[in-house]
């Protein structure tokens, strides 16, 4: 175990020195579930989230779970702002130079005001598919699935002559999640999970700064630079406790580094010579738990993201805790009741909700989260909106989920005794009952009323007799037995004279 700290402290020490300088952005496929929990899904992960969050949270699993084909969609508020101001301003943007001097320092204006601040933005997540295994061996879980997302981000820059900044990601990954489980730490309590994902990144990027508005008319689309990368992500998730998860992970370990081919002038763009880039470490702590007396069904959740950001620090900055703390929080909750999901949280300090239906193969959800574009929270606020659809078999085979119907279980068996109880407690006084009400009845019908015989009161006596008083009673029935043939006899002897005489 101290062998196993020292390697941590000292990977935490050298990760900020491998690529310091985050030039691009990471391929991170945010999944709904956990935007709608605020983004603390570090020390949840049992899903097929376990790719981007945690690697080590597929030791959760008790079966497979496999996607066939997931559909998700990001639109940003300010895009939809965006759309609704073009659409009420279109007839003044197309017959702009019919407009008076002061109808286009007017719309002019209207453009400085609100679409000057807008930072549209949209992100589509391909037809993914995933596969996630249970435990093989009791410890052993693998994972491997297939990826792919569209993510663009716009600015409008106003001026003398307004410009365009763009920047568009086309990805493609294939990761491959390796997870060990250990069962027994000797005097340590409760299981330690570890766990390492393996990927390989293509990626289509189309970037540009500052492009005209004039300029535009005089290009058409845009080539996309090619980049290839090889990464790993690095997890561990401790469970002190059934209740209670403890997550480290460090995303993109000690830096993955792209590779991007040269593209020559074409359409109207610039060449852009082959460039190596580099997507730098993340490193990321969370905290998960299931509080007792709400029937196993609300987890709790907290995340601090990038701690060891050197440029937005989350301690130790300006001050204890500097203003830039806050974009690295995320806390959440997910209750589940029946086939619904509610979630809410604050990422980035902002309020985010959720709302999921999971049905047997069908899961629908809905999620509104803000994402913090500046370095403080409340600087430059992007506010979104995700839903998603997909098709998935197994998503019930984790240990949250084995934990719901034990409880089911355990309050059903509980259950059944005290039916029983009930049930067999009327046959038993029935039968205490019977018997005195048919014991006097049984001897006057077998028994002559004109030869009182000792044998009729010996069925009821037996039960309550000592020991000295039946070797009594027995002796007397003996007595009894042998006299009896000479009370039968004597009266035959003595009247067959009298029958012989009356002949």
């Amino acid at each position: 175990m101290k062998r196993f700290l020292t390697l941590m402290t000292t990977l935490c020490i050298l990760a900020p020195s491998v690529l310091a300088s985050q030039t691009e952005r990471p391929m991170f496929v945010r999944g709904i579930r956990p935007m709608g929990m605020g983004g603390a899904f570090t020390a949840v992960a049992d899903d097929q989230n376990v790719f981007y969050y945690n690697p080590a949270g597929i030791v959760q699993r008790t079966g497979s779970q496999f996607t066939l084909l997931e559909l998700s969609a990001i639109v940003g508020q300010d895009l939809l702002d965006l759309v609704d101001f073009m659409d009420k301003n279109q007839d003044k943007l197309e017959d702009f130079d019919k407009l008076s001097a002061t109808e286009q320092a007017a719309l002019i204006n209207d453009i400085d005001r609100t679409i000057s601040k807008l930072n549209p933005h949209i992100g589509v997540g391909v037809p993914n598919m995933n596969y996630l295994s249970g435990p093989i061996g009791g410890s052993v879980y693998w994972g491997t699935g297939l990826f792919g997302q569209l993510d663009g981000r716009f600015r409008i820059n106003t001026g003398l002559v307004p410009n365009i900044d763009y920047d568009v990601n086309a990805d493609a990954m294939v990761p491959i999640t390796l997870g060990y489980k250990i069962k027994d730490m000797g005097r340590v309590p409760g299981k330690l999970g570890i766990g390492v994902n393996l990927k390989y990144l293509k990626r289509y990027r189309i970037k540009e700064d500052r492009v005209s508005v004039l300029q535009l008319e005089n290009i058409s689309d845009p080539e996309a630079q090619i980049g290839n990368a090889k990464g790993m992500d690095l997890g561990f998730l401790y469970q002190p406790t059934s209740r209670l998860n403890l997550a480290l992970t460090s995303l993109d370990f000690l830096g993955t580094s792209i590779t991007y081919d040269a593209i020559e002038a074409k359409n109207g763009f610039t060449a852009k010579p082959e460039e190596t880039t580099g997507i730098r470490a993340r490193w990321n702590m969370g905290v998960a738990w299931v509080p007792p007396h709400m029937a196993e069904r609300l987890v709790l959740a907290a995340d601090v993201y990038d701690f060891l950001n050197a440029q937005n620090k989350v301690m130790f900055g300006d001050s204890f805790i500097p203003d830039t703390a806050w974009t690295h929080v995320h806390v959440g909750a997910e209750y589940r009741w029946w086939f619904l999901r509610f979630r809410g949280g604050a990422n980035q300090g902002y309020p985010t909700f959720g709302l999921g239906l999971d049905l047997p193969m069908l899961k629908v959800d809905y999620a509104y989260f803000t994402d913090e574009l500046g370095r403080f929270a409340g600087q430059i606020p992007e506010r979104n909106h995700m839903i998603s659809v997909a098709f998935r078999w197994g998503a019930g085979k984790t240990e949250a989920r084995d934990r719901i119907k034990n409880r089911k279980s355990g309050a059903q068996s509980s259950a059944a005794p005290a039916a029983e109880n009930t049930t067999t407690a009327e046959p038993e006084t029935e039968t205490v009952t019977t018997p005195p009400a048919s014991t006097p009845e049984a001897p006057a019908a077998t028994t002559p009323p004109a030869v009182p015989s000792p044998t009729v009161t010996t069925p009821a006596v037996p039960a309550e007799t000592t020991p000295e008083a039946a070797s009594a009673e027995k002796k007397e029935t003996t007595a009894a037995e042998t006299s009896s043939p000479t009370e039968k006899k004597a009266p035959a002897e003595t009247s067959a004279p009298a029958d012989k005489k009356a002949q």
